[in-house]
C-alpha cells in the first residue's frame, strides 16, 4: 500500500445530523489522517471499488433499520423498547470498546489497522459499527447517524486497499466516507462539502466520483423498491 501524507487536523462537527452542520465549532483535535493527493488523477478510478463497497454497506444500514425498527413495534411499551435496545447496545460496547463514540475521533484508529494489515478486524468495525447504530437509533438515543456511517464507509473503503495492492488509502477512505453517508442521507452535494471541512487538503477528484457513485446506488435502490412493491 502507498504511504501518504498525513492531515495533522480535523475539525470538529460534533455528532450533529448534517442539517446542522454548517454551524461548525472552530476547535480542532489533532487527528492524523491520510490525504488523497492532488492533480493525480489515478487516484479517480481508484475511488471507485472503495465507493461501491461503501455503499452497499450504507444499504444494509437501511435495510436492518427498517428490520429492527419494523421488529421494535412489537413491544407496546416504550419503556421496553428502550430498556431491551439499549441492553443489546451496551453488550456490544462493552465487547467493541471503540465502538462507544459516534466514530470521527476514532478514525484514525482504522489507518492504523490498515498500517498492520488486520484486514478482518477493519470488516468486523465497518459491519459492528452499523449494527451499534441501528441499535442507538432504535433504542431512541439521541444523535444521527452521519459520523457513525462516515465511520463505517471509511472502514470499508480501506479494505479496498487489501483487495487492489496500490489504492491510495487517503482516496479509499475519502470514498467510502461520501459514499455511505451519501446514500444515507441523499444529500450529495451537502456530503462533499462536509467532507472538505472533515478532510482539508484532500483531493476533490475522489469525493466527486464516491459522490456520482453513492447517487446512483439511491437513484436505483428507489427505482427498486416500487418495482418490488408491484411484485408483491
Amino acid at each position: 500500500m502507498r504511504q501518504l501524507p498525513r492531515q495533522p487536523t480535523l475539525p470538529c462537527p460534533g455528532r450533529a445530523r448534517p442539517a446542522s452542520l454548517p454551524f461548525l465549532p472552530l476547535s480542532r483535535w489533532p487527528l492524523a489522517l491520510p490525504l488523497a493527493p492532488r492533480g493525480d488523477v489515478s487516484t479517480w478510478w481508484q475511488a471507485l471499488l472503495p465507493a461501491v463497497l461503501a455503499s452497499a454497506l450504507a444499504l444494509f444500514f437501511d435495510w436492518l433499520h427498517h428490520g429492527v425498527d419494523h421488529l421494535a413495534e412489537r413491544f407496546t411499551r416504550p419503556w421496553a423498547r428502550v430498556l431491551v435496545g439499549s441492553a443489546l447496545l451496551a453488550g456490544l460496547l462493552a465487547a467493541v470498546p471503540l465502538l462507544r463514540f459516534s466514530g470521527h475521533a476514532e478514525l484514525p484508529e482504522l489507518v492504523a489497522l490498515v498500517e498492520n494489515s488486520a484486514w478482518w478486524a477493519l470488516a468486523g468495525l465497518a459491519l459492528l459499527k452499523v449494527v451499534a447504530t441501528v441499535l442507538s437509533l432504535s433504542a431512541g438515543w439521541p444523535g444521527g447517524e452521519f459520523f457513525p456511517l462516515a465511520f463505517a464507509g471509511a472502514a470499508a473503503g480501506l479494505l479496498t486497499t487489501a483487495l487492489l495492492p496500490g489504492t491510495d488509502a487517503g482516496a479509499a477512505l475519502a470514498a467510502g466516507m461520501v459514499a455511505a453517508t451519501t446514500v444515507a442521507v441523499k444529500k450529495p452535494l451537502a456530503i462533499v462539502l462536509i467532507m472538505v471541512f472533515i478532510l482539508p487538503g484532500t483531493a476533490l477528484g475522489p469525493l466527486l466520483v464516491a459522490s456520482a457513485v453513492g447517487t446512483l446506488v439511491v437513484k436505483l435502490a428507489e427505482a427498486r423498491t416500487p418495482a418490488a412493491a408491484k411484485g408483491h
